[in-house]
């Protein structure tokens, strides 16, 4: 028997090369994804980028209506006697009335300026702003349920809101608060957009402007609140004098 070695080694050639897959590698089908991904990250850069002053603005409208929103729906919500009489109590309880005004505007300042310290913190910002004032409104809901039963008169946070409306520290302080959450989302996109040091002295500038507002505010609650507790220290006095 003859054996053609030439087509031999052809045979063993064949078997020995290398099979081929179609499939595609999984480097290729990841690529797709990556760059839609960064397609998007640059298309959120550049739209970040192009924010004006006037989007400054619009955010800020946007910012305090959220809020307020979210107020209003605290102060809707329902709760017993004794938690409403519980958490009111709890709310006055830690001012130095006995102190005078000045140490009561004080003890409110510290507080408001600690809550907007907390909504200028990137990112947490905006979800520590929503939460306190989802709060406020609920101690305004309570407020008015502790002092309705007191008077035998209906209330509800949504009245009491109401004449919140009326004063001027509702406004100051909710200004305030809408302009430390809105900063704190300008952070995160100067430093997104690697911006943060022309941001810096914008940042500086809320900062500054929040304390002068919320030293104000604080100025005025102070002289609201001492007010109304003298006038009910004397209805209780006169009443007192009417059992005796």
């Amino acid at each position: 028997m003859v054996v053609n070695l030439s087509s031999f080694k052809k045979i063993i050639g064949n078997r020995e090369a290398p099979i081929r897959s179609t499939a595609q590698p999984a480097s290729e089908l990841v690529a797709p994804a990556h760059r839609k991904t960064r397609a998007f990250a640059m298309w959120l850069k550049v739209a970040l980028e192009g924010l004006t002053e006037r989007d400054r603005i619009l955010w800020f409208l946007v910012i305090f209506e959220f809020l307020f929103i979210i107020t209003l729906f605290g102060a809707g919500q329902p709760m017993n006697i004794m938690q409403a009489e519980s958490m009111a109590s709890s709310v006055g309880s830690g001012l130095p009335y006995s102190s005078g005004r000045e140490a009561v505007a004080l003890s409110i300042f510290y507080n408001n300026y600690f809550l907007a310290i907390l909504m200028d913190i990137p990112l947490a910002g905006p979800v520590m702003a929503a939460y306190m004032s989802f709060n406020s409104g609920v101690y305004v809901s309570a407020q008015a349920i502790a002092s309705s039963s007191m008077a035998q008169v209906p209330a509800t946070g949504i009245q009491e809101m109401i004449f919140y409306l009326s004063l001027p520290t509702f406004w100051l302080e909710y200004v305030a608060y809408a302009l430390a959450t809105l900063e704190s989302i300008y952070v995160i996109v100067a430093l997104f957009t690697r911006k943060f040091l022309s941001e810096l002295p914008k940042f500086i500038l809320v900062i500054i402007s929040v304390t002068m507002i919320l030293f104000v505010s604080a100025q005025l609650e102070a002289f609201f609140y001492m007010r109304h507790t003298q006038e009910g220290h004397e209805v209780r006095e006169e009443m007192n004098c009417e059992y005796d």
